[in-house]
């Protein structure tokens, strides 16, 4: 029973007693460790990591989980561990692997510290593994193709071919409703992610994939001939998980940097910056991004490359802010008078000494704007915030965006967050407030939208462009171990 209750610990703990005074919450933690670890004098502590000095993890691939950029790593699990890591001055080493089986299966051989990835909290683990505080919850959804008819409901998935990762959300989201539909049969298939799922779907050899509703969040603008048929299961949440043959003050260790970054507001930033644009997008305009990505946009590759290195930015940045601008046409025109590929004013193109008709000229001068912009925002901005508003500025001007970091700063709001300040944008159309800013009435609303457009199709090309760390010691500047099981 005291295994049955280890499993589930922490996963669920922290989220059902997240509104605790935080002292009390450890205390209560730790008689809770106490009490169903037994002695544990004999098992290994943390300081054995920090004496070893390296912090070693296996990461599941995912297409949030971390991803390369010209400015280093990112990723929700890669950031939330490289903070836990400078926490206890440890270097991080990190081995991606394909699926939850395969991460847990290198705990269980001893050969990484943590598996992280969102990790779906689970009972089915046996006696080697168990879990830190949950950071997350996931839901599981099937998936189908919209030319066929749309599940509603597990009925409607008997007798069809279904497929999921092994020992990830879709396989406890089945089991979830194994109990009731227990004709339900399906595939756990090892070492496959949710997108090698959602390819296998396209290409008619399964029926419907069972994936994390997060996954297919990100991925569904690249594959817009797939579709939600419904949630299925409960939520669950989600943690890092590491060796039952660990001294309690290692789980001690993830509690408090997890308890101390949900009051610091470190991981609910992390979570809107990776996830906070996700919303709902149009077939067709998802159909358009990828024929224009195959049909123009092999014309500018080279073009935004050159630009974007010029001034240090991602080129895939620039060029989602070219497809939002005039979809990769250099013909373009707005009934405001803006015209080119990067849809510059006359002004703007005259200032940058650019033709806003040549495709190439219009493409350095928008880099450079963004550049010119980023720059001039004001040092308080973080570094990783800065596009964001830099991108917003090309869109309704410096001046409007200054005021909507005041009224941010005014309301309570952090005037150097994006996601703060993109709630209170949408109030310069009002005439009662902009008779407050020192610029006047604009519409913010809509630069919510651009911004928030270009994410989307950044994080689609991220994914249709991804950048590989080419050399060994390109790679150990990562942290990542050549580590892989037999």
């Amino acid at each position: 029973m005291h295994r049955s209750l280890d499993n589930i610990t922490y996963g669920s703990l922290i989220i059902h007693t997240a509104t605790l005074h935080t002292e009390i919450f450890r205390r209560i933690v730790f008689t809770f460790v106490i009490a169903i670890g037994g002695c544990t004098d004999h098992l290994p502590h943390l300081d054995r990591v920090q004496a070893m000095g390296e912090f070693r993890v296996a990461l599941v691939s995912g297409v949030h989980t971390y991803f390369f950029e010209p400015r280093g790593m990112l990723g929700f699990d890669y950031d939330l561990l490289k903070a836990f890591s400078a926490k206890h001055g440890l270097r991080l080493k990190l081995t991606r692997v394909e699926s939850v089986t395969e991460a847990l299966k290198l705990i269980e051989r001893r050969k990484v510290h943590f598996a992280a990835g969102l990790i779906p909290v689970t009972t089915n683990l046996g006696t080697r593994t168990r879990f830190g505080p949950s950071y997350a919850m996931l839901q599981g959804q099937v998936i189908y193709r919209s030319e066929s008819a749309r599940p509603r409901d597990p009925t409607d998935l008997l007798d069809a071919k279904i497929a999921t990762a092994a020992g990830g959300l879709g396989d406890l989201a089945l089991l979830d409703i194994n109990e009731n539909t227990p004709q339900l049969q399906w595939q756990a298939i090892e070492n496959v992610t949710s997108e090698k799922l959602l390819v296998q779907l396209s290409t008619g050899d399964i029926d419907y994939a069972v994936i994390p509703s997060i996954d297919f969040d990100l991925l569904r603008l690249k594959y817009p001939h797939l579709n939600v048929g419904f949630n299925i299961g409960d939520m669950h949440a989600a943690a890092w998980a590491f060796s039952k043959h660990w001294h309690p003050s290692v789980h001690d260790a993830m509690t408090d940097f997890f308890l101390e970054i949900g009051d610091n507001g470190i991981r609910s930033k992390l979570w809107r910056r990776y996830y906070g644009h996700l919303v709902s997008f149009g077939f067709v305009d998802a159909r358009a991004f990828l024929r224009a990505y195959v049909e123009r946009l092999p014309r500018f590759r080279e073009r935004f490359i050159e630009s974007a290195n010029k001034v240090a930015i991602d080129w895939r940045f620039l060029a989602a802010l070219g497809y939002q601008e005039s979809h990769w046409d250099p013909t373009a025109r707005s009934p405001t008078g803006v015209r080119g590929l990067m849809m510059l004013t006359r002004a703007t193109a005259r200032r940058l000494g650019v033709s806003r008709l040549d495709p190439n000229e219009a493409i350095d001068g928008g880099a450079r704007y963004v550049a010119d912009l980023e720059s001039r925002l004001s040092p308080s901005v973080p570094e990783d915030e800065r596009i964001w508003f830099a991108i917003a500025a090309y869109n309704i001007g410096r001046g409007h965006l200054e005021d909507a970091r005041k009224l941010t700063q005014q309301r309570g709001g952090d005037p150097n967050l994006w996601t703060d300040v993109r709630r209170h944008l949408p109030l310069l159309s009002r005439e009662s407030v902009a008779r407050t800013t020192r610029y006047g009435k604009a519409r913010g609303g809509e630069t919510v939208h651009f911004v928030r457009n270009i994410r989307r199709y950044f994080d689609t090309l991220r994914q249709l462009e991804p950048i590989e760390v080419q050399t060994p010691s390109s790679r150990s500047q990562y942290g990542w171990s050549s580590l892989r099981l037999p």
